[in-house]
């Protein structure tokens, strides 16, 4: 169906034209099942930061998804831009922050920037001999002039913190949720068997299979295996378009690492920009703009399969 082919943001077109023709069943799913389902709301964020919710971070899937430092980058300059950071125990026992959460107003860095961080350090004389042996406290920091040195921090009052971090949870909220339903969606046991299934076909490396709303092909590159959907920008804007309209973009979820340690990458590329580019955690939006795309490479698939099987 014509459908398939458009964006999010074309439905409502194509649920007039469905109006226009008296169906007001298709209409409505044209308006609802082409928009990315987003995560569930959370619930009213805290107004201040505390170990729990810092331990959590911490431990979390986002900072443990091997992409370092997390970004949650601010779209204007209105906006906060995030740095959040996971930090491994020194060897010698020092005091250190297991994680910690830089923030600052606008898309640039500069300007006045604040810090929350979680400090562990050895616990005094008091603490052991209760049997603790290490403190974790809150650390609230600002900085006047945009660097994060320790030289250059302050104390903050909790009435600066509460000023970005009810957004900061929401956001990160956001990305966690997004960033679970895309790891736990497309795994690499999905990819492999994606890849066999096409090679039983007879469909080589290099060589496409043509959904009508995208072109799935797998590929070797550099030793590594990978499936890649081509989408076209064009006919995404105007299904009427005959054949391809040549703006491609592409969605591409490639096997790296080892063979005892296999990482699956997944990663966004427009034929304007040769490089391509991870599509990471800090990138909610691309996320779930890869995996609703390939839900809907998906359910076309399934169509293909009830082709070929007679």
């Amino acid at each position: 169906m014509a459908s398939d082919r458009l964006t999010p943001n074309m439905a409502e077109f194509l649920a007039t034209v469905w109006t226009d023709h008296g169906d007001q069943a298709e209409a409505e799913r044209c308006r609802q099942a082409l928009i990315p389902q987003e995560p569930p709301a959370m619930s009213d964020a805290a107004r201040l930061p505390d170990l729990e919710t810092l331990q959590g971070i911490h431990d979390g899937l986002l900072l443990n998804s091997g992409y370092g430092a997390l970004t949650l980058a601010a779209e204007d300059e209105r906006d906060w831009h995030f740095v959040v950071t996971r930090y491994l125990a020194p060897a010698n026992g020092d005091a250190f922050c297991p994680v910690n959460i830089e923030a600052q107003r606008g898309p640039e860095p500069g300007g006045r920037a604040w810090q929350v961080g979680q400090v562990e350090e050895r616990a005094g004389w008091l603490g052991r001999l209760g049997g603790r042996k290490v403190d974790r406290r809150v650390q609230l920091t600002r900085s006047t002039t945009g660097s994060l040195d320790a030289d250059a921090l302050q104390n903050a009052d909790e009435a600066e913190i509460a000023a970005f971090w009810p957004q900061f949870l929401q956001r990160y909220d956001r990305a966690g949720k997004i960033w679970q339903q895309l790891s736990a969606t497309i795994t690499i046991e999905h990819v492999r068997a994606l890849l066999a299934e096409l090679e039983a076909a007879g469909h080589g490396y290099g060589q496409s299979l043509d959904l009508g709303m995208c072109m799935i092909q797998r590929s070797l590159i550099n030793g590594r295996q990978e499936i890649s959907l081509c989408f076209d920008r064009l006919r995404d804007g105007d299904p009427a378009r005959p054949g391809k309209a040549c703006d491609f973009y592409y969605y591409r979820y490639q096997i790296a690492g080892t063979e005892g340690e296999p990482v699956l990458c997944y990663m966004y590329q427009d034929k304007n920009h040769q490089a391509a580019r991870d599509i990471e955690p800090g990138d909610p939006d691309l996320a779930l703009a890869s995996l609703d795309h390939f839900r809907r490479m998906t359910r076309r698939l399934e169509g293909w399969r009830r082709q070929r099987n007679g």
